[in-house]
């Protein structure tokens, strides 16, 4: 369900604008949802003409984002890598979440024609493989 920016918590408020810094309120899609009986907020928009795209919950704390992969740490970089090859890396989709408290990265891609999926932690070890 489609939500309007000034009817969110602060503390959700106050979370959306350090992510998205000085975009106008209007120009912020936000979707409330239920998910494993707790409520996020599904944000997305455009800053420095890139599109932003992030998940929070009702406390202000940002439980997923889509991450670009030269932000991501040198470790996890080069395992991606070796799990996807050659692939360029405009073509890999990754999401950093919170799960159990720690940071995951769930990595999805196109090699050789078939859909690649896997999740790793911060240092760069594969945690799950689909």
């Amino acid at each position: 369900m489609k939500v309007a920016f000034i009817d969110l918590p602060p503390a959700v408020q106050a979370a959306i604008k350090v992510q998205v810094g000085d975009v106008p309120v209007d120009k912020i899609e936000i979707e409330k949802e239920t998910e494993k009986g707790q409520i996020v907020y599904e944000v997305e928009t455009q800053k420095d003409g890139k599109k932003v795209e992030f998940k929070i919950d009702s406390d202000g704390k940002v439980i997923e984002s889509k991450v670009a992969f030269t932000d991501l740490p040198p470790a996890v970089q080069a395992a991606i890598k070796v799990q996807v090859g050659d692939v360029p890396v405009d073509k890999i989709e990754i999401e950093k979440e919170i799960e159990k408290g720690q940071i995951v990265y769930e990595v999805e891609t196109q090699k050789d024609g078939k859909k690649v999926e896997f999740k790793m932690d911060s240092d760069g070890k594969v945690i799950t493989h689909d």
